[in-house]
Order: structure tokens, then sequence, then C-alpha cells
């Protein structure tokens, strides 16, 4: 759940967030890497210790002490340290892009290329690379785009629009977050995302409303839903290892999602 929510923290913690920022700047709305943190820090601030409580009310752990070995710790290796200079490098640049004038996937460049050249990386790992969610989100961008190409994403916010207009911002923002986290639930967050954001930024335009909020918003529900493991990666690793039952995921999942709906709606009412 952790890692979940961390997912949200910057704009390459999370597919879904890379989504968003690529319609929302199709229409003409930029939010930069640390714009992006800005925004999304009350969403950690405010969940991180929720999450906490809620998961040691429902988990009790019988271990209160941990006992580390005390050994002094190795020396990193040179690659070690290399590694960790363009980790840094690369954090810092994106955080100065807009400043230094540097687009995000420009500086993603830099330890893809400081990698294989020094070589840490070498061509049988890019072979391990997961291509099918590289394919799944190069195609989802590909069909949010050929969506605004043929209209339809306006098309369908019109019909939303006869259905949401009127209606005060609050209860809206609530029915945003909780359609998304119901999209989440029979599909990936990135699934649900590439069908979502296309459609939330022209639904806005026609509610009168600000389609940024609506965007993150959006990206907010598809990225919290913690009810079943097809929700996000971190809970289909949690779920895989074996330990956590289908219902015990849905029932602590439901309370936390719950407080995804009502806490981020409010939220982004004054964000």
């Amino acid at each position: 759940h952790m890692a979940t929510l961390g997912g949200l923290g910057t704009l390459v913690g999370s597919p879904p967030n890379m989504i968003a920022k690529r319609f929302l700047a199709a229409d003409g709305i930029e939010i930069g890497f640390t714009d992006w943190m800005v925004t999304m820090a009350p969403v950690l601030v405010m969940f991180l210790p929720l999450i906490y409580l809620v998961l040691r009310r429902s988990f009790p752990s019988k271990v209160h002490q941990l006992s580390v070995p005390d050994e002094s710790a190795e020396q990193l290796s040179r690659e070690g340290v290399f590694v960790l200079v363009v980790t840094a490098v690369t954090i810092v640049l994106w955080v100065l892009g807009p400043q230094l004038g540097l687009a995000e996937s420009l500086v993603a460049l830099i330890p893809i290329i400081a990698f294989y050249v020094a070589p840490i990386l070498r061509e049988e790992d890019f072979k391990h690379l997961s291509w099918d969610t590289l394919i799944l989100f190069g195609g989802g961008i590909a069909l949010g785009e050929a969506v605004k190409a043929a209209q339809v994403d306006v098309f369908i916010a019109d019909q939303l629009g006869v259905l949401l207009q009127g209606l005060p911002l609050f209860p809206l923002y609530l029915a945003i977050t909780a359609t998304a986290i119901v999209m989440t639930v029979v599909a990936s967050n990135t699934g649900a995302a590439i069908l979502m954001i296309p459609i939330m930024i022209p639904l806005a335009r026609t509610l009168g409303v600000d389609p940024r909020a609506v965007v993150l918003l959006t990206t907010c529900g598809v990225s919290l839903d913690f009810i079943l493991p097809i929700g996000t990666p971190p809970s289909a690793i949690a779920y895989a290892v074996g330990t956590l039952k289908t219902k015990e995921m849905v029932r602590v999942g439901l309370i936390i999602t719950s407080l995804v709906v009502v806490i981020c709606s409010l939220l982004f009412l004054v964000l």
C-alpha cells in the first residue's frame, strides 16, 4: 500500500502520472516535475499515517522489536558509487528541469546512456525490460490520441455532462474519484488511466470546472485502489507472496479506498 501511495509522488512514480501529463500538455496545460510533487505532497502526507494506522489495526504484528546485526557495512564498489552519482544527478535535473529548459524525457536519457557506456548494463539487460508494459503504455497513448482526433472524447464527455450538469463541486469530485476507482477494480491502473483521462479534459470543459484538477483527481483514483490485486502492480506483487487472502485485501482495501474517495475530493477542493 505504501508503494502504491508513493507512486503518486513524482511524475515517474507510476504510468498514470505520465499519461495525465501527456494529455494535459496536449490541451495546453503544462505541469512540471516539481509542480507535480508539490500538488501531490498533501495527498501523500495525509494518507501515509492513515494507511499505516489502518494496516497496524487490521494486521497487528507479534514482533515488537527488530534486531539488526552489528556489522560494519561493506564499502560501495566503484560501480555502486557511479550509480549513486548518476541517480542523484538525474533526480536533481528532473527537479530543476523547468528552470534549465530540460524536458523530463531528455533527462531520462542520462542514466540510459551512462549505464550502457560504463558498461553497467549490457545488451542482454535490454531484453529483460517489461516490453508488455511498455507496449501497453505506448498503445494506450496512441488509443487516447485516436479518441481525441476522432472527437470521441468530446461525444462521451457531452453525454456525461448531461448527467453531471448542475452537481456541486464536491459531489462531482466524489463521482469522478469513485468512477476512477471502479475502473481500476476491473482493469490495471494504467489501463484505467488510458480509458478515463482523455475523456476527463473535455468533460471538465463541458462542466466548467478546472481540467487540471479533474485529471489529477482521476489519476489519484486510478492509482489508489487497494481493493483487489489487479488494481495496482504493488498490490499484485504483495498478493503473489501468498500470505494475504483475497477477502482480507478486500476488507482492508474497502476501508482505505473509501477514505481515498472522500479525502482526495476534499483536498482538491482547496488545492
